[in-house]
């Protein structure tokens, strides 16, 4: 009888301190399962009665965020799929390929806050979309992997460990950012745009004179913009009705109504930065009337109480200056998420609240 016998690493898969699975490595990094046996998470006892946790995609990433501090992670047994399914999402039952997360519903399903740390590469990618499909995207963040050099980042925890060390790690994780929801933005997205608004480059900021100087104090002609602000046609006067609306109790529904053009926006305004310097709230903005570097505009002036340019309505007081504007940029990004319809979509009631909810969720 012929014994082989193979130098590999074992990595014991274990539900409550039992032994369910294994799966082995070898020197040239092959790996191999024990067959017929039940798909879990890597490190699942190491997650029991987390409120947050981690989610990396190979067993070696779970030992390197260790490393680092975090015994709070978890690896999928299977690596990560090409690319990201097209089709619906299939029944618990049937979803064999992430039958793993459905073994170990009761772990997760209590879970607030889920940093998916997969792998950099489109794989990997391809399994943070998969995840946060079935998982819940309001729950879950990402991770961005620092650059390795200027064509590319590292791709994942074990790299960042061997390369940067256990505190360069440790600054990805406390630095993970909301994944992404359709519809949901944050001022920070937008910087760039406010930037140049307030370097005045985007052009026409504060619009075109009528060629009357009398009148120009008063009126300058605007450009509308569509959204890849391209001018598509010039307003010379333009009426909104708006329904604003504002919880200033929680649980309770403030309307704020009045005739066009009254101030009903400024007003509410006012009120968020208000309320934000008293108790510290944080909010959700709906607003389809307004441009976001416009928003970021008003709202900063109200906050720093100078104006974003040197104009008329300034009066003597000195325009914001850089300084002010990079910290004013840092509390609108604290302070608001942003629920904007970026397509062709009407929106609904219902598509608002949805956000709201997603919204309220990401600020715990």
């Amino acid at each position: 009888m012929k014994i082989s016998i193979q130098i590999a690493i074992a990595f014991t898969y274990q539900r409550n301190g039992a032994l369910v699975s294994c799966k082995y490595r070898d020197i040239t990094k092959k790996f191999w399962q024990e067959t017929n046996t039940e798909k879990i998470f890597y490190g699942l006892d190491d997650i029991k009665g987390a409120s947050d946790i981690i989610i990396v995609e190979g067993e070696i990433d779970k030992l390197a965020m260790e490393e680092a501090g975090f015994k709070n992670c978890v690896s999928v047994p299977d690596g990560a799929p090409p690319k990201v399914s097209n089709k619906e999402l299939p029944s618990t039952e049937e979803d064999t390929k992430y039958q793993y997360l459905w073994n170990c519903k009761e772990y997760i399903e209590k879970v607030s806050r889920i940093i998916l740390a997969t792998d950099g590469d489109p794989p990997g990618q391809a399994l943070a979309e998969e995840l946060a499909r079935r998982l819940g995207r309001e729950r879950c963040w990402r991770v961005k992997w620092p650059k390795k050099n200027d064509a590319e980042s590292f791709k994942d925890a074990n790299e960042v460990l061997m390369y940067m060390g256990p505190a360069a790690l440790r600054e990805v994780i406390e630095n993970a950012e909301l994944y992404p929801i359709k519809g949901l933005f944050n001022f920070k997205d937008y910087f760039q745009e406010i930037d140049q608004y307030y370097h005045k480059t985007l052009g026409y900021e504060l619009g075109v004179s009528t060629g009357w100087r009398a009148l120009n104090e008063l009126y300058n002609v605007r450009m509308v913009m569509n959204r890849n602000d391209v001018p598509f046609q010039i307003d010379a006067i333009h009426l909104v009705l708006e329904l604003t609306l504002s919880q200033v109790v929680p649980g309770e529904l403030t309307i704020v109504t009045g005739v066009p053009n009254s101030g009903k926006s400024e007003w509410i305004d006012a009120l968020l930065c208000n309320l934000n310097r008293s108790v510290g709230w944080k909010f959700a903005l709906c607003s389809m009337e307004n441009k976001v570097r416009e928003h970021a505009r008003k709202l900063l002036e109200k906050r720093i109480r100078k104006p974003f340019f040197d104009v008329r309505y300034g009066e003597s007081v000195e325009r914001m200056n850089v300084e002010e504007l990079e910290q004013g940029k840092r509390w609108l990004s604290d302070t608001f998420s942003l629920i904007r319809c970026e397509n062709d979509c009407l929106p609904s009631i219902n598509w608002v609240l949805e956000l709201a909810r997603y919204a309220v969720l990401s600020m715990e």
